[in-house]
């Protein structure tokens, strides 16, 4: 299932809407909605925020098959950002000393399976597996 979202924080119900149908046409464990909704929201938020200029939409696409969810988050004409790269953060030094940021990405890591990311002709794809069983 694929669909496209407008380049605005605005659409982040519409995205939560489009994750609420899929789970509930497939049957699938809703306990899984919240971390999906989160790493969505999180990868989403930062394609909006960090690619201001960004003419096109977000494509988001969905797929569930023998027991794993796939996610694929891409954003279209961006110079790459590879969030499998980035360092992992610190969470034990305090705050104060903890430099700003990444922590997003600290946390998708710990609520899927797999991260991977994609950049072929200017076009960044983020692909989050999560295991459903």
């Amino acid at each position: 299932m694929l669909k496209k979202f407008p380049r605005e924080f605005s659409a982040l119900s519409e995205i939560f809407d489009f994750t609420e149908e899929f789970f509930a046409c497939r049957g699938l464990d809703r306990t899984h909605l919240q971390r999906i909704n989160f790493a969505i929201e999180e990868l989403f938020t930062n394609m909006v925020k960090y690619n201001k200029q960004g003419q096109h939409p977000i494509r988001i696409a969905l797929d569930a098959k023998d027991g794993t969810l796939e996610v694929r988050i891409s954003d279209v004409d961006v110079e790459p950002f590879d969030p499998t790269a980035s360092p992992e953060v610190d969470i034990g030094q305090s705050v104060e000393d903890r430099p700003i940021g990444k922590l997003g990405l600290h946390l998708i890591r710990r609520m899927v399976d797999g991260i991977e990311y994609q950049y072929e002709n200017r076009t960044s794809t983020v692909i989050l597996t999560k295991k459903l069983e």
